[in-house]
C-alpha cells in the first residue's frame, strides 16, 4: 500500500511538472506570435507608406519641374481614387503635383496636366451627374465662352460696331473696320460682329497698312476718251475757217478765274452741216488723214441751233417759244 501511495505521487508530481512545461510553451509560443504579428504591422505600414509615396511623388527621371509630393498631398490620392472609380484602369493615376509655374515647364509637361485637369473634371461631373458628363462641360465651357465674349472696352468701339452694322456700302464697311481690326484677335471679332468673314477682316487690316486706319482710298481718276482728239481737232479746225463762218453783231464777254475778260464774237455758218461733212471727208481722203465717222460728224452738228440774223447758238428754248406761239394761235381760233 505505501508503495502504491508513493507511486501516485510521483505520478502527481511529474503530470504537474508537464503541465508547467506546457504552459511555458504555450506562452512563449504567444509572445513570439505577438512579436511576430507587430514587425508584420509594422512592415505592412512601411509598405503601404511606400506605395502612397510611389503614387503620389515622381522619378527623378521626369524633369527638373517636378517636385516630389509629401506625404500631406492627401488630396492627390483623393483625386487618384476619384479618377479610379469614374474611368477604372482606362485612364492612367496623376503622377505629381505641378510644383514650378505652368508658363516655364515643357509644351510636354503642360500638355499632360491640361489632360489629366480635363479628365478630373469630367469625372467629378460624371459623380454629380452620372451619365451626363460631357453634356454638362459643354454647358458650363458655352457659358463661359459667351461671358468670354470680347465686348467693346469703351463707347467708341461700341459706336464704331454700331455704324458698321448699319452701314451698306462696302467701302465705308472697309474703313469702319480698318480702324479696330489690328486691336483684336479674329474671332474676337467674329463675336463682336457675327456674320463678319476672316476675308473682311484681312481686307480690313490690309487697308489700314496701305492707307491707314479710317482713311480714304484715293482713287485716281480715269478720264476716258472716246474719240481721238487729234481727229476732232482737225474737224473743228475745218469748220471754224473763215469762209464757212460769219460774223454777227452781237458778242459775249467771259470772265475768266483770275479776274480777266474776254470778247468773243458770236458766228453763224454759212453751209450747211450735210455739206460741211462732205467737205470735210473729202478733204482727209485728200490729204491721206484718217476722219472720224460720218455718223459722229452728223452728231456734232445736232447740239447747236444756228439762226441767222439772230443769236449764233440757241438752246432747244426757241422751239418751245415757238410751240407757245402756236398754243395762243389755236386758243385764238378758238375764242373766235
Amino acid at each position: 500500500a505505501f508503495k502504491e501511495e508513493k507511486c501516485e505521487e510521483s505520478y502527481s508530481a511529474n503530470t504537474m511538472t508537464m503541465d508547467v512545461e506546457k504552459y511555458k510553451k504555450r506562452s512563449s509560443a504567444s509572445v513570439t506570435t505577438t512579436t511576430i504579428v507587430n514587425t508584420g504591422k509594422v512592415h505592412f505600414e512601411e509598405n503601404l507608406q511606400s506605395n502612397d509615396d510611389s503614387v503620389i511623388s515622381l522619378d527623378s527621371t521626369c524633369g527638373p519641374e517636378y517636385f516630389p509630393t509629401p506625404q500631406k498631398g492627401h488630396q492627390l490620392v483623393s483625386i487618384n481614387n476619384l479618377i479610379r472609380s469614374v474611368h477604372g484602369r482606362d485612364v492612367s493615376l496623376i503622377r505629381a503635383q505641378l510644383r514650378s509655374p505652368i508658363r516655364d515647364v515643357s509644351q510636354s509637361t503642360a500638355r499632360y496636366y491640361k489632360r489629366k485637369s480635363l479628365q478630373t473634371c469630367i469625372a467629378t461631373l460624371e459623380c454629380i451627374a452620372p451619365g451626363q458628363s460631357n453634356e454638362i462641360f459643354e454647358i458650363i465651357f458655352s457659358d463661359k465662352c459667351e461671358r468670354s465674349i470680347v465686348a467693346p472696352e469703351n463707347e467708341v468701339v461700341q459706336n464704331l460696331v454700331t455704324l458698321y452694322q448699319d452701314t451698306s456700302s462696302r467701302t465705308t464697311r472697309l474703313e469702319i473696320l480698318s480702324i479696330f481690326s489690328q486691336d483684336y484677335s479674329k474671332s474676337q471679332l467674329k463675336q463682336m460682329m457675327p456674320g463678319i468673314t476672316t476675308w473682311q477682316i484681312d481686307e480690313a487690316r490690309k487697308h489700314a497698312a496701305l492707307y491707314g486706319a479710317g482713311t480714304t482710298k484715293e482713287t485716281p481718276k480715269t478720264h476716258r476718251t472716246r474719240l481721238n482728239p487729234a481727229k476732232v481737232d482737225h474737224f473743228i479746225d475745218f469748220i471754224s475757217q473763215p469762209h464757212f463762218l460769219q460774223d454777227v453783231a452781237f458778242g459775249r464777254t467771259l470772265t475768266l478765274s483770275n479776274g480777266i475778260t474776254m470778247e468773243i464774237p458770236n458766228v453763224v455758218r454759212t453751209v450747211t452741216p450735210l455739206r460741211s461733212v462732205d467737205l470735210h471727208i473729202a478733204t482727209c481722203k485728200e490729204n491721206n488723214f484718217e476722219f472720224l465717222g460720218r455718223s459722229v460728224l452728223h452728231q456734232s452738228f445736232k447740239r447747236p441751233v444756228l439762226l441767222s440774223g439772230l443769236d449764233s447758238i440757241t438752246t432747244k428754248g426757241s422751239s418751245a417759244i415757238d410751240s407757245l406761239k402756236e398754243v395762243v394761235i389755236t386758243l385764238e381760233k378758238h375764242d373766235k
